[in-house]
This record gives structure tokens, C-alpha cells and sequence, in this order.
């Protein structure tokens, strides 16, 4: 693997946000599931792809690697799948926080 996400990883040492990930290999969740490439998942998979828990936080305390994976992994499946994964309170809990952060309409001036 020699793109450059990979060299700020394992050779500059950072450690790349779910954020970035999705914005450089231009795989962000939708409607429907997509396939994934090696390099994508090898970059969602946690530095070293080791599968620990952290205080109770998967992989790392940061949450950064978790955050990667979860992408790739809503990605893959689509939100379509995902959505109907969550039993009905988790459903609802999503809908409030969608509502929540959804963008005030502007007044028209």
C-alpha cells in the first residue's frame, strides 16, 4: 500500500480521524451499501489491526481508530441496513439527535 494516507500513517505516525479517511478515499455512507477496496479497509482497521478494548473504548482511548472503522464498516452495509439493524428506542434516538443537528433554515433576506 503506498498512498499517501498510508505514508501519514505509518510513516509520518498520524493517526487519521474518520473525517479524513472518508474525504480521501471519497467513501462516505449512503443510502444503499458499497463495495470497498484493501486500502480503505486496511486504513479503517486500526493501526497494527489490533482489536482491543481501551477503558471501554474499542481500539484506542481517542475513539479515532473506532470512529474510522464504524465508517467503513456504515459504508459497506449503507445506512439503509443500518437503520433497520437498530431496535426502535435506537431508532428514535437517532431521529432526535438528526433533529438536533439540522441546520436552522435561513430566513429569506
Amino acid at each position: 500500500m503506498t498512498d499517501e494516507l498510508h505514508r501519514r500513517v505509518h510513516e509520518d505516525g498520524e493517526n487519521i480521524t474518520a473525517e479524513d479517511w472518508m474525504a480521501f478515499y471519497q467513501l462516505y455512507p449512503s443510502v444503499e451499501g458499497r463495495k470497498l477496496s484493501i486500502s480503505p479497509w486496511n486504513m479503517a482497521t486500526s493501526n497494527g489491526h489490533l482489536w482491543e478494548l481501551w477503558n471501554g473504548t474499542p481500539f484506542d482511548e481517542d475513539g479515532i481508530e473506532r470512529d474510522r472503522l464504524a465508517m467503513c464498516l456504515v459504508t459497506s452495509m449503507g445506512l439503509r441496513r443500518f437503520v433497520e439493524l437498530l431496535p426502535e428506542p435506537s431508532r428514535v434516538a437517532l431521529r432526535r439527535v438528526l433533529d438536533e443537528t439540522e441546520e436552522p433554515e435561513k430566513a429569506p433576506g
